[in-house]
């Protein structure tokens, strides 16, 4: 993963863009997953 930013483009800009959204995604939806199991499941620790 060691591209240099001049290298004939090899990685486009949507292709990160399109990573990190996917990415986000990802984290809100294990977020949103973790919480509704927690406020829907009684904390029994």
């Amino acid at each position: 993963m060691a591209d240099v930013d001049g290298s004939d483009g090899s990685v486009p800009f949507w292709w990160i863009a399109l990573f990190m959204l996917v990415s986000l995604g990802a984290a809100i939806g294990a977020i949103y997953f973790v919480g509704g199991s927690i406020l829907l499941v009684p904390p029994i620790a």
